[in-house]
């Protein structure tokens, strides 16, 4: 049975407090922070080194977004 509408709009208020969500990414804010200055730096290098490798091959520049695209999901694989 599907659940009442007035309880789904107070599960919804409740969780979308922004004193509790502050609260929460504060807590969390130190971690999160540590894993992306330990990803970019791994990232900005392939996607440097795709630039790099488009210009070499004379792409145009109109279709980086795709070969970055494509970069970044391999990247992401591995």
């Amino acid at each position: 049975m599907a659940k009442d509408p007035t309880r789904r709009i107070a599960n919804w208020d409740a969780k979308s407090k922004t004193d509790r969500i502050k609260a929460v990414l504060d807590d969390k804010r130190p971690a999160m922070f540590s894993r992306v200055t330990a990803v970019v730096p791994a990232l900005y290098a392939m996607e440097r080194d795709v630039k790099q490798t488009l210009d070499a091959k004379s792409v145009p520049s109109i279709h980086y977004p795709f070969y970055l695209d494509f970069g970044r999901e391999m990247w992401s694989l591995i």
